[in-house]
């Protein structure tokens, strides 16, 4: 996996990192590794794409598929949507002396899920089903080119001026009101955070490293009494407007993403996927104690979002896509 400027990104994939990025595969305990012949898939691979996880594939020879995304959905840049079904790889298999070999290979479209597959009880149609509800909300009455979300954070901005809200995603837009800086209760319970509350809002869009953001609180409100909110302590705007994303901030929450294998027990997703995707590589991810991420911490930076899921860097630098974030100042998030 490349290095760049600092942050661990996953890269195109080559034959030899296959087998890295495959290690959680659904099907495949990390003890066992990948199937041999999955490390010849990334030849059929054109340019601009990489390998996600394998999603059907026989026992012996016969056809398999394997979730494929683009190679910069991942880029704070340009990131993904997961709107965008992506593609899936579909491999022929031989069964020669060897074992199965891959003899051909073709990209497809990959069909999103649809409403016919909601009968069931499984968490992917779930999310797919509340996430086409994000999307024709956003198509309706979010601005042009605004790519939905549904998430809550918190402003990290430390001016004590507040943090402008501007009315569009540009420094040089009008500015529409401010968030108030951090507030610290008296008599808050022990809790709170020592250096006092940021001030809270939900993040239902993102645009070119701003995030749409809107109905935000006063900091703390929610953590104590909101009758002893001061009356000078300036109340923030609570409408819709755009905020740098770079301060924002956030809690992980628990987004139902498979439990991944370790030392032969099943534990909840320690690490960022390469797209936002389940069916994407994956690679782990370590908060600033050097422990697997997960909803008892938050990213170091959030760099976009998309549906459910957003783009950020962990502590330890890997930066990748993690379904969910909330904004419990207090406790976890599960």
């Amino acid at each position: 996996m490349g290095q760049e400027g600092g942050v661990r990104r996953f890269g195109r994939a080559s034959a030899a990192a296959v087998a890295c990025l495959f290690l959680a595969a659904p099907g495949y305990a990390i003890a066992d590794g990948p199937p041999a012949w999955l490390a010849e898939a990334a030849a059929f691979l054109p340019d601009g794409y990489v390998l996600g996880q394998i999603i059907a594939a026989p026992e012996d020879g016969g056809t398999a598929s394997i979730a494929v995304f683009p190679a910069g959905a991942d880029d704070p840049a340009e990131p993904g949507s997961t709107f965008d079904p992506g593609h899936v790889l579909v491999v022929t298999l031989e069964t020669g002396a060897d074992g199965p070999a891959i003899v051909a290979g073709e990209l497809r479209e990959r069909a999103p899920i649809g409403p016919e597959d909601e009968a069931g009880d499984g968490t992917e149609a779930d999310y797919a089903a509340w996430q086409r509800e994000i999307w024709i909300k956003g198509q309706q009455s979010y601005p042009s080119g605004t790519e939905p979300c549904e998430s809550r954070g918190w402003s990290i901005d430390e001016d004590p001026a507040g943090l402008a809200v501007h009315l569009k995603p540009s420094a040089d837009s009008r500015v529409l009101g401010t968030l108030p800086p951090r507030y610290g209760p008296e008599g808050a319970d022990e809790a709170a955070p020592e250096d006092g509350f940021f001030t809270e809002f939900d993040i239902i869009g993102y645009s070119k490293g701003w995030f749409l953001i809107e109905h935000a609180e006063p900091p703390g409100r929610d953590y104590f009494d909101p009758d002893s909110y001061p009356d000078d302590h300036p109340e923030p705007f609570a409408g819709r407007g755009w905020i740098p994303v770079e301060r924002v901030g956030a809690q992980f929450a628990n987004g139902d993403m498979p439990v991944r294998a370790r030392d032969g027990e099943g534990v909840p997703i320690g690490g960022l996927y390469q797209a936002p995707s389940v069916d994407s590589a994956w690679t782990p991810a370590h908060d600033a104690y050097g422990s697997a991420i997960s909803a008892d911490g938050g990213p170091k930076r959030i760099l976009a979002c998309s549906g459910f899921w957003a783009l950020v860097e962990s502590d330890d630098g890997v930066v990748g896509w993690w379904r969910r974030l909330c904004s419990n100042q207090v406790t976890t998030c599960s």
